[in-house]
């Protein structure tokens, strides 16, 4: 994808951009597509140029795509790759060839349409709430936003909190017998998850909650996981860790849209990251010698594990069992 391969790195756009959160959002795709639509209003209000919203919403729910993560996109130049690590970025984002799409639909230059929309796109962050993205607009007309370690840290402990507050129906004890033989590996890891969270507590790295079987999230203590260490750099920096946090980014896009999901592909993606994962990021051993770097990936299996709940009971309406 052109987006990811610029040829002239010097006439790249770059700018940071805040997104703010809504109570019930968890999808930083939503986010990116609203900050999207106010951008094309700004436009509207100030350059009088005309769209569509709805048909343009219509759009952006098709053509805004996750990044597939590639350490090698971060060294492509020289000058790019400067920007890109003085602000921390990560190799996981966002894509959408929105100025490609609008110098059409505008009968415009692309080089204007790309003009216009750095006019609007520099946002400062105004709450509490807000999520920086750092970002380029491409000569191809592609956006591209990226989430630096601060960004993640942020959604990763939002997504605890969201997940931690939603209410779920009452576990059904679906038969295991039931299960199909493809999804079998979905429940092993889930069981997987929950058994390698008990080992953390007995290690005394985290404290489950009491009633941990109905529990949305078992990690009780710390109440809030430092993902940061002290220069400001995710402790989850390794390839394996990064697919995990790229599929948790797709569930939770996924899972506020209606329509259009495949459920099994999504948990069978999950799940082989996660097995990936447990095989190559340990959290005891040497790994316990730097405890919050430990209680951050077990911190990370938590999500998975409640994600995995929460497909297996309410998308695919399967056994969820906590040991096998």
């Amino acid at each position: 994808m052109d987006s990811n391969v610029p040829k002239d790195t010097n006439s790249h756009k770059f700018f940071q951009a805040a997104l703010v959160w809504e109570s019930s959002m968890i999808s930083i795709e939503k986010l990116v597509k609203q900050l999207l639509l106010s951008t094309l209003d700004s436009c509207h209000q100030e350059l009088y140029l005309q769209f569509d919203r709805q048909f343009v919403a219509e759009i952006l729910d098709r053509k805004i795509a996750l990044l597939t993560p590639n350490f090698a996109q971060l060294r492509l130049a020289p000058e790019r790759e400067r920007y890109l690590f003085t602000i921390k970025l990560m190799p996981l984002g966002y894509s959408c060839p929105l100025g490609l799409l609008l110098a059409a639909y505008w009968q415009i230059s692309l080089e204007e349409t790309i003009d216009n929309l750095c006019q609007f796109l520099v946002f400062p962050a105004t709450s509490a709430l807000s999520l920086q993205l750092g970002g380029e607009i491409t000569p191809s007309g592609w956006l591209n936003f990226y989430l630096d370690s601060s960004a993640m840290a942020n959604w990763l402990e939002r997504s605890r909190c969201w997940l931690a507050a939603i209410e779920l129906p009452a576990t059904v004890q679906y038969p295991l017998c039931q299960t199909s033989k493809n999804l079998f590996p979905v429940q092993y890891i889930y069981a997987r998850c929950c058994s390698l969270l008990r080992l953390g507590a007995r290690e005394n790295l985290i404290t489950l909650h009491r009633d941990w079987h109905s529990a949305n999230c078992l990690i009780a203590e710390p109440e809030a996981i430092s993902w940061l260490n002290r220069n400001n750099r995710l402790y989850l920096n390794k390839e394996a860790e990064y697919q995990i946090l790229h599929q948790l980014l797709i569930v939770a896009d996924a899972w506020q849209k209606k329509t259009n999901v495949d459920w099994f592909k999504i948990a069978w993606k999950l799940s082989r990251a996660t097995a990936i994962f447990q095989a190559n990021c340990r959290f005891l051993g040497n790994p316990k010698r730097e405890p919050q770097k430990a209680i951050a990936r077990l911190g990370l299996l938590d999500l998975v594990r409640s994600w995995l709940y929460l497909i297996l009971q309410v998308k695919l309406k399967i056994a969820s069992p906590m040991e096998l």
